[in-house]
């Protein structure tokens, strides 16, 4: 939905991509500077030519520029690789990706390719269809320059290939260094979106042609995210006359959700009258509105397709958005349930809990329908954790929290760690992409050094811990969690000695980490320095009660005096 409206609007006139003469000049002309190039062509002829294609390219006289090389090129039987890695940039840069391939090709397969070489070889590839030769070229490139191009170009790649957290993080960061590159600042604004990161969309979204349709578009899901449907409709209603066909769908299906969150279910109904539903999210809206027009039987319906796909075709599971994955289970669920189909909705509400950990409304209804099928004991279990969540103020699925909207980094690395039991490889793959969005937090890297040891990979979490206490030297509590993560995974890799060594750091930045303080104090258990261990755990119990790990070990110290 989210590529339909961005790739309608970085076509526009206004936000198209960035000019040869910026791409070229400052990129790829670097290559006189930096690549021996007077030295290779040193003769007056060559030089004459080479000046006056700096003259052509100046002008943006592409066809000029091109023929002065061509002719340069044909003159001489020994055309030095930088003359042929300029045209090949021209023949990308106009369109004549064969011709650019071909000069291009052989110098980006070198190990030593100059980064311009592959950005050019890379985008020459992309237009020619060819996505797994431009992401292998891009990405070396992105390599030895992070702040080139070559990420612009890879960001818009990855973003065109689903990858939407990859390509958002290129684009992010380009964006902040070349706040006036339109496009790029629309797909990363489309990113954001699609990533439920609305704060940071809205900073996007606000330095771009507001009147545009795919600017005005993202605008209302933007709202939609930040809760609030009635300034999304505002948006949306006067789209309807201005969308191009290509994007009715996407901002009806919107509009639908809009209603749906007001519980104007009548009105979505309207917009929805004629629509095809065989997409998820609009078989998804078509189905809220229908149970909540008093329509069970039509609900279920409409998204049974979807629902049941969700379950048995783990292709079509993948490819949806994690959220809506979450939706469709629990709102399957939840009308299967309502319609007294207690035992077939388990499934469906098993997996919203495990897609929307902290959801109430999922433990809510999963508690509910496990207690109606006498599975009293997993009944007051969920039924436990919903209450938890009504308790800690955690928001149900489509309500969004302030803290939420304000750190979208802490709110994914807690939900991905909620996952750990159940998708270990999927936490991880989360944690890695939000250390890459939010290369400045050093959150995810220590998220990603606790799943490592609870997942029994010590010595990998060894190896991040280390990097993050060396990153996060003289930054107090951080670092004093940095330096326990290191202590609890040597201890784990039976390094006793180091471990009790850096625990003892990290209490004299931080003596109440109790953490630091139970691991130090299993140490001590462990050399037979019993008093300094009920004393480290005494201290745990007194910061927090009950601690269970605490209790256990100062049983066992009791029990051995």
């Amino acid at each position: 939905m989210l590529a339909t409206a961005t790739n309608n609007t970085v076509h526009l006139a206004s936000l198209r991509r960035l000019s040869l003469v910026v791409m070229i000049l400052l990129f790829v002309g670097s290559l006189f500077a930096t690549q021996g190039v007077a030295q290779d062509m040193a003769d007056d002829d060559l030089r004459t030519a080479l000046t006056s294609f700096q003259e052509l390219m100046a002008s943006s006289d592409l066809a000029g520029a091109i023929a002065e090389l061509e002719a340069v090129r044909a003159a001489r039987t020994d055309s030095p690789s930088q003359l042929t890695a300029i045209l090949g940039a021209l023949y990308a840069e106009v369109g004549r990706n064969t011709e650019a391939l071909e000069l291009l090709g052989p110098i980006a397969e070198q190990d030593d390719a100059n980064p311009a070489v592959l950005f050019n070889a890379g985008r020459a590839a992309m237009d020619q269809g060819d996505v797994q030769r431009a992401d292998r070229y891009l990405t070396r490139a992105v390599r030895i320059a992070p702040t080139s191009p070559a990420a612009r170009q890879l960001g818009l790649l990855r973003g065109q290939l689903g990858e939407t957290a990859q390509s958002y993080a290129l684009l992010k960061r380009w964006v902040s260094q070349n706040p006036d590159d339109a496009e790029a600042r629309i797909a990363a604004a489309a990113g954001a979106v699609q990533l439920r990161r609305p704060v940071e969309a809205e900073t996007l979204l606000s330095e771009l042609p507001q009147h545009e349709v795919g600017v005005r578009f993202l605008w209302g899901r933007t709202l939609l995210q930040k809760g609030d449907p009635y300034g999304a409709i505002g948006y949306l209603e006067a789209l309807l006359a201005d969308a191009p066909d290509v994007m009715q769908n996407d901002v009806r299906g919107s509009l639908v959700e809009a209603y749906n969150l007001i519980g104007d279910s009548t009105k979505a109904l309207e917009l929805l009258e004629g629509t095809s539903i065989e997409e998820p999210k609009m078989a998804l809206n078509m189905a809220i509105a229908q149970y909540r027009n008093g329509a069970l039987s039509d609900a279920l319906t409409t998204l049974r397709p979807t629902a049941e796909s969700m379950l048995t075709n783990p292709e079509f599971r993948d490819e949806l958005d994690p959220a809506l994955l979450g939706s469709v289970a629990l709102e399957y669920g939840r009308m299967l349930l309502n319609d007294g189909k207690a035992e077939d909705s388990l499934q469906y509400l098993q997996a919203a809990v495990a897609v929307q950990p902290n959801s109430r409304m999922a433990w809510q209804n999963f508690g509910q329908a496990l207690a109606a099928t006498g599975d009293t004991e997993r009944a007051q279990q969920a039924l436990q954790r919903f209450q938890q969540l009504a308790q800690g103020g955690m928001q149900q699925t489509g309500d969004t929290s302030e803290r939420d909207l304000e750190d979208p980094t802490g709110k994914v690395l807690r939900e991905a760690m909620a996952g750990l039991s159940t998708d270990p490889d999927n936490t991880l793959r989360r944690i890695r992409a939000e250390a890459a969005i939010a290369p400045e937090d050093p959150r995810p890297g220590l998220y990603e050094a606790r799943a490592l040891l609870l997942l029994e990979r010590p010595e990998e979490a060894l190896n991040i811990a280390r990097d993050m206490s060396a990153l996060l030297k003289d930054k107090g509590p951080l670092e004093a969690d940095a330096l326990y993560l290191v202590g609890a995974a040597q201890i784990a890799v039976e390094q006793p000695d180091q471990a009790e060594v850096t625990l003892r750091q990290a209490l004299t930045i931080s003596p109440d980490h109790t953490g630091a303080l139970s691991d130090l104090a299993v140490v001590l258990m462990s050399k037979k320095q019993d008093d300094e261990a009920a004393r480290l755990l005494l201290k745990v119990l007194e910061l927090m009660p009950g601690h269970p790990l605490a209790t256990q070990n100062l049983e066992i110290l009791n029990s051995r005096s």
